[in-house]
């Protein structure tokens, strides 16, 4: 804005009580965000107050980014097998799995005596759609393919110490990614079970 012969920058502001007016950019300073109010520059559907808070500083579509948007949808499929150990290699035996299912590797111990899941079917574009836009949640999406397949994620829940371990991969879904290699794999998944009989494999 410039006001005879000088320019500065101003900023069309707000304040608390609804006025409304023009600030020099000087006389701004960086206050704190409230609750509720953290940036979702990336377009992540139904994201919370701590995922949000959890990707500040983190650029939209950089790794970290990518993986922590990833394990948050991941956590939530987590819930619909409930009563169940998390397996520490199991999540990286699901990447392998998901990048080749016949690679070499998996025929050895312990990839040999896993389960996997994955998608009945790849992830229609109405899905795809609803998932990035936040109408179908990805544990939902995930419950109603294992449906699909008849599978029941019970099967392997259970209260007592034999518990089945399990690692969940899939695509991280966020808007920004519309229009990236990312976007045709949206919905996909795959999910690594171990029986508790080879326990010792995983906890080594």
């Amino acid at each position: 804005m410039t006001n005879g012969k000088k320019t500065g920058i101003f900023y069309y502001v707000t304040d608390n009580n609804g006025i409304k007016g023009y600030v020099w950019r000087g006389y701004m300073a960086k206050g704190v965000l409230p609750a509720g109010e953290f940036p979702n520059p990336g377009g992540i559907p139904n994201a919370d107050d701590d995922e949000l808070e959890n990707l500040q500083g983190q650029r939209v579509g950089n790794s970290v980014y990518n993986e922590q948007v990833a394990a948050r949808q991941n956590t939530d499929a987590y819930s619909l097998f409930g009563f169940i150990k998390a397996g520490a290699n199991l999540p990286e035996a699901a990447k392998l799995y998901a990048q080749n299912p016949n690679d070499p590797l998996l025929k050895q111990a312990p990839y040999s005596h896993m389960k996997f899941i994955t998608n009945s079917s790849a992830p229609t574009k109405q899905q795809r759609q609803a998932l990035v836009t936040g109408k179908l949640s990805f544990k939902d999406f995930v419950s109603a393919d294992l449906k699909k397949q008849g599978i029941d994620p019970n099967k392997y829940s259970t209260r007592s110490n034999d518990k089945w371990f399990i690692g969940i991969t899939s695509s991280p879904i966020y808007l920004k990614a519309n229009q990236t290699t990312l976007y045709p794999k949206f919905g996909q998944y795959t999910i690594a079970l171990l029986a508790p009989q080879y326990k010792s494999e995983v906890e080594k």
